[in-house]
């Protein structure tokens, strides 16, 4: 268990692309459990509902332009993890 101030030692991960990179992790600081407050807790509470906002509009536009735009993808990369992932979300907008 890492205390305030400590280093981990590197552990190697995958990315969401695939490549194979290492993670280190520094504990600045170290808060107690307690339910969220303004009091504490409001730079963390004010960031998540400005993420929270951000999506819905960025997924209002994906709704209302992803099934008006026409995708052509070349046999060589059909099987592409990324291009099925991009399949999928594209068939839940349509």
């Amino acid at each position: 268990e890492l205390g305030v101030g400590d280093i981990s030692h590197p552990v190697i991960y995958n990315t969401p692309d695939m490549r194979t990179a290492y993670r280190i992790l520094y504990l600045k600081d170290k808060i107690e459990p307690h339910i969220a407050n303004l009091n504490q807790d409001y730079p963390r509470l004010s960031e998540l509902t400005k993420l929270k906002k951000t999506n819905k509009v960025l997924n209002d536009w994906a709704h209302k332009t992803i099934p008006s735009v026409y995708f052509r993808i070349d046999d060589e990369y059909k099987e592409c993890p990324q291009i099925i992932k991009l399949l999928e979300t594209i068939d839940k907008y349509n």
